[in-house]
């Protein structure tokens, strides 16, 4: 009952605010004609009103006004996760929006209504060049965001990533130089300034004896993770989990990966209350709670991503000028257990290695001795490994909409550097699914952002490693597989580690005792194998 309302009262909020929120002249009535375009946006954590910003530039485009010269736009949002998909498979009795801003859209693959797919195929859009620009659409996208959005069964490109979400640390940048410290590049580091931070005297520097501030209920923690599983395994093995493969053949032992096991060692040294390292309060804050403390000087470091700075545009600007610290944005450190897997020495000689990599030195330039072209790539490849969120909040044209031309142009027009430009405005710094570098092609705009937002174009535009979207693997989309059951028995990673007494290896002996013969047959023939 309780969902029946929720989903009532969605759709009487749905239908009021496409009368409300109207573009180009129109503001009593929206007409469901060829020629307007009605948009719903998930308004999540980069909001909503890139939307019709885009849509006001979209509208003063010649070739659009030729072509729609009664062009008008209605909008509407909401922050349920499920919302689009739910609406898009009911069909137009239910769904009058033209394009639908979503996530996990492309699961409606072989969704029909009717008889007929409720996708419309986006696939000569893909191979089509971008409007004004010598680029393919598809060729413009992430790479790794190509698999996620097309049909498993035919191939056909059916929804286009609308958002990314960096996912990575913010830390005080003053408070961290003013302590004398360098921005960490491997776990160890991290874990050497956190034990330096606990016992020193608290100052007029830095008034705490924690590094990390955080909350139990927002687990941004889950992002880094696979980040540190990914970076010891290699991509090849961390999909391959997600395969279901392990030594060429499908098998429950993915679950004995050992980079698995030494995320998870990582995470609890880092969110272990036995070592203090993470504020006793995470247990009550809310994120703004935890992300309004940070801004005063609270805490070293916080998980989070680019989205940030948008949550906190009301908040930052009051703040900055009673607390004047800088925030930025570090790329993940690398796993000091990477290094299991080279002939480095030391922890100090790999992250000496990491900051000539990061200064963009190939392997004959580097002045760090005795590190072999093998161990240098292998490091190298673990700091290239970067977490944009799969590319699965997408966009989806119903294959039934009114206005469906229109809304292909429109997604012809978000592809656009000029849309990108406002994209990246609207949104305090947020970044689509399509490649784009401020600093070159808009130099205002990149000096207007945070230096969080500078930090995470500078490493978008570096030679990145992507991973995958778990939700485009069947295991996971059709069989329920997840990376770890006791996790999501606990709520979040903050609150596994922040209180229990239980070990890293007790949480990885839970999920493998977890995943019996009979589960994991289960799961195999529940996912189509």
């Amino acid at each position: 009952m309780k969902k029946f309302l929720t989903t009532m009262l969605s759709a009487i909020i749905f239908v009021v605010s496409c009368f409300a929120m109207v573009g180009c002249g129109e503001n009593k009535k929206t007409v469901d004609t060829d020629q307007h375009l009605e948009m719903y946006v998930l308004n999540i954590g980069l909001g909503y009103e890139w939307a019709p910003a885009i849509a006001d530039a979209f509208a003063k485009e010649d070739w659009v006004k030729e072509k729609y010269p009664n062009f008008s736009y209605s909008y509407t949002f909401n922050d349920e996760w499920d919302f689009a998909s739910d609406r898009i498979k009911e069909g137009k009795a239910v769904n009058t929006a033209d394009i639908l801003f979503g996530t996990n859209l492309q699961a409606l693959y072989n969704t029909t209504k009717d008889g007929v797919p409720v996708l419309t195929d986006l696939s000569a859009i893909a191979n089509e060049k971008v409007i004004g620009e010598n680029v393919l659409f598809k060729d413009k996208l992430y790479p790794e965001f190509v698999a996620p959005n097309t049909n498993p069964d035919t191939g056909a490109f059916i929804t286009v990533p609308w958002g990314i979400g960096y996912q990575g640390l913010l830390y005080n940048e003053t408070i961290l130089k003013g302590l004398g410290f360098e921005v960490p590049v491997t776990t160890q580091e991290f874990l050497d300034i956190c034990a330096e931070i606990k016992t020193r005297t608290a100052d007029s520097t830095y008034s705490e004896n924690y590094a990390v501030i955080g909350c139990y209920t927002d687990d941004y923690w889950a992002n880094a993770f696979p980040i540190w599983w990914a970076q010891y395994e290699g991509m090849e093995e961390y999909t391959n989990f997600f395969n279901g493969i392990s030594e060429g053949r499908l098998s429950r032992d993915i679950f004995k990966q050992t980079g698995r096991l030494k995320s998870l060692e990582a995470m609890h040294d880092i969110l272990s209350q036995t070592n203090g390292y993470t504020t006793e309060n995470s247990g009550v804050y809310t994120f703004m709670e935890a992300q309004t403390n940070f801004l005063m000087g609270k805490g070293v470091f916080y998980m989070c991503g680019d989205w940030f700075d948008y949550e906190m545009r009301a908040i930052a600007p009051g703040l900055k000028k009673t607390y004047n610290y800088d925030i930025r944005l570090m790329r993940m450190p690398v796993l000091s257990s990477v290094r299991e897997k080279t002939s480095i020495e030391s922890d100090e000689k790999m992250a000496d290695l990491i900051r000539e990599i990061d200064a963009g030195k190939a392997y004959a330039d580097i002045t760090v001795e005795g590190i072999s072209e093998k161990d240098y790539n292998t490091v190298k490849t673990a700091r290239s490994i970067n977490n944009l969120g799969g590319g699965v909040a997408n966009v989806a044209v119903p294959s039934y909409a009114t206005a469906k031309d229109l809304a292909l142009d429109f997604v012809r027009f978000f592809a656009t550097d000029k849309a990108q430009e406002i994209f990246a405005r609207t949104t305090y710094g947020g970044s689509t699914g399509f490649k784009y570098d401020p600093k070159v092609k808009n130099p205002t705009l990149y000096n207007e952002l945070s230096l969080v937002n500078r930090d995470k174009f500078d490493i978008l535009n570096q030679n990145i490693s992507v991973m995958p979207a778990t939700s485009a693997f069947p295991l996971v989309s059709k069989g329920g597989l997840t990376t770890t059951v006791y996790m999501i028995n606990s709520d979040s990673f903050a609150h596994m580690f922040g209180t229990t007494t239980k070990t890293a290896k007790d949480f990885f002996d839970y999920d493998l005792e977890y995943m019996t013969t009979d589960r994991w047959n289960m799961l195999l023939s529940m996912s189509g194998f």
